[in-house]
């Protein structure tokens, strides 16, 4: 029988998060015949294929894929490409889903059966206490997704509502339809770009398909010791900023030198107001304007770096022979 679901879990590296991630797959409550799960491995170095290999002779619905040019996005389009379910749910190889979450998933297809988008709860495991300085608004860094709504799923209100990669589920085929994941907004070692499922988002809003949520597909996303420092947040604040610029572009492409010039007049013009409010009335910690800052920077380097290549191509074309 063909599973209507697969379950991609794209791995670097990480094998002692991914065995723990691979244990809450198998133990779901949704008949295994079902879903399959494909585990992606991205050009790790330490014993993951070893111990999925060991795996395979224990799960019936399990693969192994080896994906050797490293990037996210390499990995999530290899998974979708040799998958046979009709949709493609994502899993980060550090969170642990809960029993039910799959059978909710499950369910929620089947009573939306033309749904082609659908995020799921994202709750952390905290590994250490969080900060005090660590507020709710600095969440989203974290891939913390926790909508309110109708328990039997809404739509959000994208993108101001947006699902997260942690937990994500798409119709395989708008994943052949728009070609899968954008390759340039890939997390590469220390370059910390991100934002693959909200570039493929807005593509998917182009044709007018909404994006849904559904509450009761939790998983447990662990949140390491050095992503509550306020090092790791000045950095992946600046990324986030730098992201959402290539995002952009890509997006709105011969417009964009009109877009980039509104949101960061948006951009500047919120945290500003921001600032104000912060330091003259409700006094909260000064940190959150901080990194609110930061994001605004890296969208501005970003965003003329691609104006700055954008002229240059243009000179060049302008140059050319006819």
């Amino acid at each position: 029988m063909k599973p209507l679901i697969s379950v991609v879990v794209c791995t670097h590296n990480r094998v002692d998060f991914l065995i723990n991630s691979l244990n809450g797959i198998i133990k779901q409550s949704l008949p295994v015949e079902k879903f399959e799960i494909l585990i992606v491995d991205n050009a790790s170095t330490d014993k993951t294929q070893e111990v999925i290999n060991l795996k395979l002779t224990e799960v019936m619905n399990l693969r192994y894929l080896h994906e050797p040019e490293l990037g996210l996005n390499h990995a999530r389009n290899t998974g979708w490409k040799k998958s046979i379910g009709d949709y493609v749910t994502y899993l980060d190889d550090d969170a642990i889903p809960d029993k039910h979450w799959l059978f909710n998933i499950y369910q929620f297809i089947l009573d939306h059966p033309n749904v082609i988008i659908v995020g799921g709860t994202v709750l952390p495991v905290w590994s250490v206490e969080p900060p005090s300085w660590l507020g709710k608004d600095l969440y989203p860094y974290l891939s913390i997704c926790d909508y309110i709504g109708d328990d039997n799923g809404f739509i959000l209100d994208f993108p101001i509502q947006y699902p997260v990669g942690a937990n994500i589920t798409f119709s395989r085929s708008v994943l052949k339809k728009m070609r899968g994941f954008k390759k340039q907004l890939d997390r590469k070692g220390n370059i910390l770009l991100s934002g693959g499922e909200t570039e493929l988002n807005y593509r998917i809003q182009k044709e007018n398909y909404p994006t849904w949520f559904c509450p009761k597909a939790i998983v447990y996303h662990h949140i390491p010791p050095k992503r509550c420092s306020k090092k790791y947040f000045r950095s992946i604040s600046y990324w986030a900023g730098r992201s959402a610029a290539l995002v952009d572009h890509e997006v709105f492409q011969k417009n964009y030198h009109i877009v980039i010039i509104r949101r960061i007049l948006s951009r500047l013009s919120k945290n500003l107001i921001r600032s104000i409010i912060f330091c003259l009335f409700v006094r909260k910690n000064s940190f959150e304007l901080e990194i609110y800052i930061r994001e605004v920077i890296g969208y501005i380097h970003q965003g003329f770096r691609i104006l700055l290549k954008n002229h240059e191509v243009s000179q060049i074309n302008s140059k050319l022979p006819l």
